[in-house]
């Protein structure tokens, strides 16, 4: 995406690919749990990762100074697609959305509306009852 080929910290690169390294290994082992347990396996490593980057669950309820943690977000996304890019496997780029989706929409809301305006953000149930 271009609005994402930023300039970005390298030490937030180097943590994150470091991150991402772990996180292949450790979503490899709860992938491999038992049918019933490898989707709460697989849920609870993500949960890790985002805790990671947000400092808490969710980005809505992070406290991280918003340039930081876009800068963060924006390390996952070069990290898991340079990645894929090298392994030639595209499904390689779901950690930077499970991970840092919520961010990664919120920056690219914010860099593609025109200087003087803001994003608007709905919860899809508002916006159906808007269009209805």
């Amino acid at each position: 995406m271009p609005l994402f080929d930023i300039s970005i910290p390298e030490d937030y690169r180097i943590k994150w690919r470091d991150r991402y390294e772990c996180y292949c290994e450790e979503m490899k082992n709860a992938l491999q749990c038992g049918d019933e347990a490898k989707s709460d396996a697989a849920d609870d490593v993500i949960k890790k990762y985002k805790q990671l980057l947000y400092d808490a669950p969710d980005m809505e309820e992070s406290r991280k100074d918003t340039e930081v943690l876009y800068e963060e977000s924006l390390a996952v996304y070069h990290v898991t697609y340079d990645m894929a890019a090298s392994s030639g496997k595209v499904e390689k780029c779901g950690f930077a959305w499970r991970v840092a989706g919520s961010a990664l929409c919120s920056l690219y809301a914010w860099k593609s509306v025109a200087p003087k305006e803001k994003p608007l953000m709905l919860l899809p149930p508002v916006l159906r009852d808007l269009l209805n």
